[in-house]
């Protein structure tokens, strides 16, 4: 629970209204790679950083109320963004 199965690792399944569409397959640890180059740039080479502080709380926060959702099993509102 809580890990796809390894023949789905980088796999992105979009799943709406019932249908399901995979997208592309990403290698495994591409994710850490791409955010250790912006934040090489970052600090090494000054470039403007890519994502703002009330970014990264609106996605905690979406986070928290995806799993307020599976909790209750229905929709929950969106509130508390920035």
């Amino acid at each position: 629970m809580g890990k796809e199965p390894e023949s789905q690792f980088g796999l992105i399944i979009l799943k709406l209204m019932e249908k399901s569409f995979e997208r592309f397959i990403l290698p495994p640890g591409w994710f850490w790679k791409l955010i250790t180059i912006y934040l090489y740039k970052s600090i090494r080479e000054n470039a403007p950083v890519m994502e703002s502080p009330e970014n990264g709380y609106n996605v905690i926060r979406i986070i928290e109320l995806a799993f307020e959702s599976s909790e209750k099993q229905c929709r929950v509102e969106v509130s508390g963004l920035l």
